[in-house]
């Protein structure tokens, strides 16, 4: 317990958070983002992770487990102090800066989401949806689009990046998809 606040620390919060009221919940999840943490200043977005930093950080999206905890601030604030000092942090502020990064992964999806290509009935017949490979198969795209043989330098470019390059590949795709539908429509018979 911070005895300065009566806020416990992370430690204590993650030992009882089974017992957590949903009201201590939201308090906890709707802490400010600290500008300060570990020693760090937090940045205002994550648009200065690698993509491999990216890819780390959502798979480990929605635990809160110290592990997880360390991981975070580790790979975001590029912090190396020990994870019990980590954890001895007051947890309003841990919380808060969890939430931060909850909320700024949220983001970063919606925008890899809204530039995926919806198939048509024809590539659903062929078996599109077959052709999942997860978020390998996107460092696997990057690397091939860049010409690398080393998988690890496709993770180590910057996300922002790798979602531009998908962006204008997927731009590409569709204007090459309307194209070859209006080609084909001057190609039918009148009748």
């Amino acid at each position: 317990m911070n005895r300065k606040t009566n806020i416990p620390s992370t430690a204590r919060i993650l030992r009882i958070e089974k017992a957590l009221t949903p009201s201590s919940r939201a308090w906890l999840n709707h802490q400010p983002r600290p500008d300060r943490l570990f020693g760090r200043r937090v940045p205002d977005s994550l648009d200065g992770l690698t993509f491999g930093e990216l890819l780390g950080l959502q798979e480990i999206e929605g635990t809160s487990n110290g592990d997880s905890i360390v991981i975070v601030a580790r790979t975001v604030l590029k912090t190396r102090r020990p994870a019990a000092w980590i954890l001895r942090t007051r947890a309003d502020r841990v919380f808060g800066f969890l939430a931060f990064v909850t909320r700024e992964l949220e983001r970063i999806g919606k925008l890899f989401k809204a530039i995926e290509h919806t198939p048509d009935e024809d590539e659903l017949a062929a078996g599109v949806n077959d052709l999942d490979f997860g978020p390998f198969g996107l460092v696997d795209w990057y690397a091939r689009r860049m010409g690398y043989t080393n998988h690890d330098d496709a993770l180590s470019v910057p996300w922002l990046r790798v979602y531009q390059c998908m962006k204008m590949d997927a731009e590409r795709d569709a204007y090459e998809r309307r194209l070859r539908d209006v080609v084909n429509a001057k190609l039918k018979p009148k009748k």
